[in-house]
Parts: structure tokens; sequence; C-alpha cells
């Protein structure tokens, strides 16, 4: 059986042996579907989170591989996803991410279908976050954000800077 592992991102791919201090802090626990030997003996390996954030507490070893002390992470809000002001945040997030869709070459359309089709706040925020080209500085402040509010209130601001910089890039072309 495939156990859970945590997965952090590393701060600089140019650090060949990463550390504590090379790794953000915040990460997921994903289990590994489906692991592809690749030519010139690289590894390609497709995970899937589906359990809580965690917070990397340490470094406990570092070889073969690093293995770490992690904690759960509890979202710090709770938010009522009945309000008005959390309905209009969710549909102008809905609304950007479709035009930022529509201006990009590098998604595909049924990108837009599935986010109709969500019926979870939570698992459309973190499709959009997921299926979004975005760098990992955005991601990795996506996934600190202390809750559903504040991760909505996060995607909305990097949605409007998307879509302002392709509008910027029509005017040019």
């Amino acid at each position: 059986k495939k156990q859970p592992i945590a997965l952090f991102c590393q701060r600089s791919s140019e650090v060949n042996e990463p550390g504590f201090q090379d790794l953000y802090h915040v990460g997921v626990i994903a289990r590994v579907l489906r692991v592809f030997d690749m030519p010139g003996g690289t590894t390609t390996v497709i995970m899937q989170s589906s359990g809580p954030r965690v917070l990397l507490k340490s470094i406990v070893r570092t070889h073969p591989y690093l293995k770490g002390m992690v904690e759960p992470l509890v979202d710090v809000e709770g938010v009522d996803e009945n309000s008005d002001e959390f309905k209009m945040l969710m549909e102008t997030c809905k609304d950007l991410a479709n035009k930022y869709i529509d201006s990009s070459e590098r998604i595909t359309p049924d990108t837009a279908f599935a986010i109709k089709n969500l019926d979870s706040s939570r698992a459309m925020i973190n499709f959009i976050c997921t299926n979004m080209d975005l760098t990992d500085d955005d991601r990795q402040h996506l996934l600190e954000a202390p809750g559903l509010l504040a991760r909505a209130r996060k995607l909305l601001e990097i949605l409007v800077r998307e879509q302002q910089l392709a509008e910027i890039k029509n005017d040019i072309q």
C-alpha cells in the first residue's frame, strides 16, 4: 500500500541537496499515483493531494531522501459561505478565471467547464489555483493562506493582476 507523503516546494531549483532552509515550510499531504522512468535517466511522479496542509517543523534525516517532522495546519477562520460578500467573491473569482482561461493558450476550455460545474467553494478555489499557470511564489502564497476566505481573496488579487496583464498584451498586439 502506498503511504501518503508530505510535499514541500523547494525555494530554488539551483540547490542540489536542499535542507530545511531551502524548502518552503507549508506543504501538503499527497499520495503517489504513477511513477514514470523517462529517457535520460529522469523520473516523473504524478501526485495527488487530498489531505490537509502541513507545517514542516524540522528535517530529521537527509539520506537517502529528506524525512521531516510535520504537523497539520487548521484553517484559522470560519467562513460563512452563504454571506453575500463570500458569494460575490466566489462569482468574481469564477468570472475572472473564465476570462483568464479564454485568453490563455495553455489552458484547455475543459477547465472552464469544470469550474462551472464544481459546487464546493473550496474545490473551486483549489481547482482554479491548481489549473492556472501561476508562479511558484503565487502558488505558495495561496497554499499559505490561513483559510478559505483568505485564499479566495489572494486568488482574486492574482486573477485581477493576470487579467490586467492579458489586456495589456492584447492592446500591444
